[in-house]
């Protein structure tokens, strides 16, 4: 931006270099000829006006001339007098030497300007390959606790910089890098999160279809299980991928049934509920809603991984599903410890409780149930300890 104000100022003092000469020099000469003008006017009257002689030769109409000789510089102006003409001259020397003297000094002046905006413009390149180099050798020595500095700088610091805007404009960087970061590290971390329930229901129905000898088919039906699985898996990280991204290639909605959908998450669930008792009362017999399955999934896979995960041996998680005043409810019940009131359950990688987790996937389930126009709710349970975990959607008419 420097550099172009420093142009932009050379052009224009080139510009107002030149029309001030030519205002100049036009108006000069304009004086000169009125002068000369008067002079003539004067002849009939005062014949001994210097340089004013009547010519032999007829003029028919007035014209200026500019005579250059050795030492002088003459303005000549003819004009009819008479049968003959009359020629007056006067000497303009000392204007012409005053008109050079501007023209030069323009000249001059334009060319210091010139001089010194290329100066400048090198000495601030100079300057700012200076500062890079030094900043080069300053980021290559900067230590890792040191950055908190310039990601996030306070009022003192900006003060005490004489880089201020660099300062923020690294603090801009760093903070850019840290949305990169977070976003690459919910994608890596949800396609973890989303993968843990079908790798664990395969690797169960493998060890229970191989636990005694069975029929061809029996490994089959398992195989064929396995591959639904693993392809149900593969739809809910891509779905995923889009949520996170906040991409516009999105799942397409299908017309599908509830009551089955939720029948295949709690046959998945029941392979891996170990010591924990499953219970469910489904109230959505032949229900058929227009909805992307890989988002509802992610949503119900999330509160009963955190229900399972929550609830104590010998204790028991409970789904339920019904309508109600025209919206679809989804819970899913635990008897775990309950939620803090001061715990923000839904903010990135927030943990619960002393459980191992990255904290992500209530903050996933709540994008999916936005993006599906709906919401979840998480509230501890009024008649024992644990908590109630809701999925709610409004049926269109």
């Amino acid at each position: 931006m420097q550099k172009w104000f420093i142009y932009i100022f050379i052009a224009l003092v080139a510009v107002f270099s030149t029309l001030f000469y030519f205002f100049v020099y036009t108006t000069t000469y304009q004086n000169i000829e009125s002068k000369l003008q008067e002079i003539s006017k004067k002849y009939p009257t005062d014949t001994s006006l210097n340089g004013a002689i009547v010519l032999d030769s007829k003029i028919t109409t007035a014209n200026f001339e500019k005579q250059i000789h050795t030492n002088r510089i003459e303005y000549i102006l003819q004009i009819p007098f008479k049968d003959t003409g009359l020629q007056i001259t006067q000497d303009i020397t000392q204007e012409v030497k005053l008109l050079r003297f501007l023209a030069l000094s323009l000249v001059v002046l334009n060319f210091t300007i010139w001089i010194m905006a290329v100066l400048l413009v090198w000495q601030n390149r100079r300057n700012e390959d200076k500062l890079i180099r030094e900043l080069i050798i300053f980021l290559n020595t900067l230590k890792v606790d040191e950055l908190n500095k310039f990601a996030n700088p306070n009022q003192k610091f900006l003060e005490q910089s004489l880089q201020k805007p660099l300062v923020l404009a690294f603090k801009g960087f760093f903070e850019r890098v840290e949305a990169y970061y977070q976003a690459k590290k919910q994608l890596y971390s949800g396609i973890a999160h989303e993968l843990k329930t079908p790798l664990a229901v395969i690797k169960t129905r493998c060890e229970v279809t191989l636990l005694k000898a069975r029929e061809s088919e029996a490994y089959i039906n398992a195989l064929k299980e396995n591959i639904q699985s693993v392809n149900v898996a593969q739809t809910s990280i891509k779905a995923l991928f889009n949520l996170i991204q906040n991409s516009d290639k999105t799942e397409c909605a299908q017309l599908i049934n509830i009551q089955r959908e939720l029948e295949n998450l709690i046959k998945d669930f029941t392979l891996l509920s170990k010591d924990r008792k499953f219970e469910y009362v489904l109230q959505t017999e032949g229900l058929e809603i227009l909805i992307k399955p890989a988002l509802l999934r992610l949503i119900l896979q999330n509160f009963l991984q955190n229900a399972f995960k929550f609830t104590p041996k010998d204790k028991a998680v409970c789904l339920k599903s019904f309508v109600k005043n025209g919206i679809l409810e989804i819970e899913v019940l635990d008897e775990g410890e309950g939620i803090k009131a001061d715990s923000d359950i839904f903010a990135p990688f927030e943990k619960v409780g002393n459980q191992e987790g990255i904290g992500l996937g209530l903050f996933l389930a709540k994008k999916a149930a936005e993006e599906l126009g709906g919401e979840i709710t998480l509230e501890n349970r009024k008649d024992k300890q644990g908590v109630i975990a809701a999925f709610k959607l409004e049926l269109s008419a």
